[in-house]
């Protein structure tokens, strides 16, 4: 029977500690060079195992979905992995200091392939990704295959290892290949390393290593050498579509690039943080403002510091408020201005007393709602605006009338939107300005329109960002947003 060569730490789990995580290589191949180097990653699973993969742009890379597999019954789901797993990129030789070392924050598994894609923690920008197939392999097509995994003599190589199989048998998901000559091998901790095709001096992604014979491998008995691979040609839509999509779970929006046209601000369910340009008509292609804010529970984009330019404010799992200074081309190191914000349901941001800084609104957890006037970039005191929010689904301060001072938004229990003129020392009685809102699942508001009245924008059941136009304090009609990210 095939087997799968995931490098799996069990019986042999004190060798391998002694010795390092297994590499991956094909047995008896050469070391690869160029391009074909460039396309294999070594994938490394912390207290599972090793295996290979390629990437596909600078902040992903593909590999098989069984290299995080711990038992069968257990599927791998989409969302950070189980156990710390990093990926090598652009070091052939691990003994060396080429290329660099990325911590995977995120995956993402095909439904019905052995295929997933992996998120990094940072972008690889000095290596270029292997362009993915978009024409099916053929039988008699040679491709060359690579891996870190282990050879005839070593379990635990240094370096990848690349050879030649030919295509035997083409099927919907995987094509079964065969080697070229007698020592070339797929072995354990090749699983996910790629099959390619050579183009013109340059390489394509064809498929990936799912299992193999193993034959002349190092522990293995069998001598037959083919194996079988997952095709990827056929999938480049899905790929597509994640590794330049990703859903987002927040959405806040502010005027960051000083136009005086709010702009979109998001965190993806992997926890990065993109821009999304206003442009006049809709968002452009977003930018990303960096990474490691999964675990915020609230994030708001606000003019903090007065320079006419959002910047990010946000409550960290620790119930921690920090600043994040806008620096023209993203975000300055951040200060901490606040603590005990855990219990707190609701945070927001705007300029409550008109001086040009945005202050800060929060409803704690007895559904009181209270004012943190911004005082030097700091908060020193707080005061009390009202009681009975608790059950509100969303809570925005934002200029509504266009006087300079935020008021209050909100979407109660009931899904009825209500706005709260600011009055100079609280707010005044409310005013209803929209219903059938329960079921959004993210509202924002801001200035879209630019002429200095907060509009609404909101995310409905079927994830369609909308644009609620403020027309003298009504929302008479909404125009669909173009370039809005998807939401999770």
């Amino acid at each position: 029977m095939r087997q799968s060569w995931t490098v799996r730490v069990g019986v042999t789990a004190l060798v391998l500690a002694s010795v390092g995580v297994p590499a991956a290589y094909a047995v008896q191949g050469s070391t690869p060079t160029g391009a074909v180097a460039a396309a294999t990653v070594k994938v490394d699973v912390g207290g599972q195992g090793s295996c290979s993969g390629a990437l596909v742009s600078p902040w992903w890379v593909i590999t098989a979905t069984s290299c995080f597999t711990e038992t069968q019954s257990t599927p791998v789901v989409q969302g950070a992995p189980k156990n710390a797993t990093t990926a090598t990129i652009g070091r052939v030789d691990l003994t060396g200091t080429a290329g660099k070392v990325v911590s995977v924050t995120h995956l993402v598994p095909h439904p019905d392939r052995d295929v997933v894609l992996a998120r990094l923690a940072t972008p690889v920008d000095d290596v270029a990704p292997v362009t993915v197939a978009s024409t099916a392999p053929v039988v008699g097509e040679q491709l060359t295959v690579t891996g870190y995994g282990r050879t005839t003599t070593a379990l635990v190589p240094d370096t990848a290892h690349a050879t030649t199989y030919t295509v035997g048998a083409v099927a919907t998901g995987t094509i079964d290949i065969n080697a070229t000559a007698p020592g070339a091998t797929i072995c354990k901790g090749d699983a996910g390393g790629p099959a390619l095709r050579s183009t013109n001096g340059s390489v394509q992604l064809v498929a990936i290593h799912h299992t193999a014979y193993q034959g002349g491998c190092l522990g293995a008995t069998t001598t037959q050498q083919s194996a079988t691979e997952t095709r990827l040609d056929n999938l480049g839509s899905w790929i597509t579509e994640t590794t330049t999509n990703m859903p987002v779970r927040d959405l806040t929006a502010d005027d960051w690039s000083g136009d005086a046209h709010a702009d979109v601000l998001a965190v993806d369910v992997a926890g990065y943080l993109w821009y999304y340009p206003h442009n006049g008509n809709g968002l452009s292609a977003r930018v990303s403002l960096g990474g490691g804010w999964g675990s915020f529970r609230h994030v708001m984009a606000a003019d903090f510091s007065g320079d006419g330019r959002a910047d990010v404010l946000g409550v960290d799992d620790s119930g921690r408020l920090w600043y994040y200074p806008h620096n023209g081309n993203g975000l300055s190191p951040r200060v901490q201005i606040g603590s005990g914000w855990a219990p707190f349901t609701h945070v927001t941001a705007d300029d409550w007393n008109n001086d040009g800084k945005a202050d800060v609104l929060g409803v704690d957890a007895d559904g009181k709602l209270w004012l943190y006037l911004n005082s030097g970039l700091t908060l020193p005191a707080r005061v009390q605006l009202g009681q009975g929010w608790g059950s509100f689904k969303h809570v925005l301060a934002a200029d509504y009338s266009g006087d300079g001072h935020a008021d209050v938004v909100g979407v109660d229990a009931a899904g009825d939107l209500w706005y709260y003129p600011h009055n100079g020392p609280g707010l005044s009685a409310r005013v209803h300005i929209g219903n059938g809102w329960g079921t959004f699942q993210d509202v924002m508001v801001s200035d879209w329109s630019g002429d200095g009245r907060a509009d609404v924008l909101g995310v409905d059941a079927s994830a369609t960002l909308w644009l609620y136009t403020n027309t003298n304090g009504t929302l008479p009609a909404r125009v669909q947003i173009p370039g809005a990210p998807p939401m999770s």
